[in-house]
């Protein structure tokens, strides 16, 4: 379990303690790219050069969003289409919050591989 399969894979699952630290890392991520480009920033180019390079970067952030709530969910006991949840305004994000980021995982194996736990 390494970096790459945290941030691109679907399949696992991973703890809340790691849930917070990718999303940070993901954030971390945005926010430094987004520093970057506001230095370089120049009104005449909207929508021009920079927003194309910023394009890989988004895709980036919200893959890896996925990917991370997905192994969440999966700690969780739940299929990936939880993720829909957040699609209802207001309750849908706190009660992700509260799923993803509060409660603790299902313990010993479940339908989608072993505990996360025993291997930390």
């Amino acid at each position: 379990m390494n970096l790459t399969w945290s941030l691109l894979s679907f399949r696992g699952r991973i703890n809340r303690a790691k849930w917070w630290l990718m999303h940070l890392l993901v954030w971390g991520i945005l926010i430094f790219i987004s520093m970057i480009f506001s230095v370089l920033d120049d009104t005449r180019d909207l929508f021009g050069f920079k927003f194309l390079l910023f394009i890989p970067f988004g895709i980036f952030f919200i893959w890896s969003r996925f990917a991370i709530n997905v192994k969440r969910w999966h700690d969780r006991d739940k299929s990936a289409w939880w993720l829909l949840i957040e699609l209802i305004p207001l309750i849908g994000s706190i009660w992700a919050f509260i799923e993803l980021g509060c409660l603790k995982g299902i313990y010993g194996k479940n339908r989608f591989g072993p505990d996360p736990l025993e291997y930390s």
